[in-house]
C-alpha cells in the first residue's frame, strides 16, 4: 500500500461511524458506471420517504404484506427479485 493511501485510511476511520458510512456510499458510487439510474433511484427513495412521512401513504407492517400476497393468486402479480438483496417488489396487475 502506498503511503499517501495509509495516510488516508488512517484519517477515514478517526470518522464518526455515519460520516464513514457516508463517505463509503459516496466511494462506491463513485465506481457505478451508471450514477444516472443511482440518481433516480435515490429521487426515487426520498420522494417514498416524504411521502411516509406527510401521510400520504402508509406503510404496512411485514407479515400483512406477505399474507395479503399469499392469499393473491399469482397471476395478479409481477415479481421482481433484485439480485444482491433481502428485497422482492410484487406489483399487483389491475383486472381489466
Amino acid at each position: 500500500m502506498s503511503t499517501h493511501f495509509e495516510i488516508l485510511q488512517a484519517e477515514v476511520l478517526k470518522l464518526v461511524p455515519a460520516d464513514r458510512a457516508l463517505l463509503a456510499e459516496h466511494i462506491i458510487a463513485s465506481l457505478d458506471e451508471d450514477n444516472e439510474i443511482e440518481s433516480a433511484w435515490a429521487v426515487e427513495v426520498e420522494r417514498c420517504v416524504a411521502e411516509i412521512e406527510n401521510g400520504t401513504v402508509v406503510g404496512l407492517p411485514f407479515e400483512e404484506v406477505i399474507a395479503q400476497a399469499r392469499a393473491t393468486p399469482h397471476e395478479d402479480y409481477h415479481s421482481a427479485y433484485y439480485a444482491n438483496t433481502p428485497y422482492i417488489l410484487l406489483i399487483r396487475v389491475p383486472n381489466n
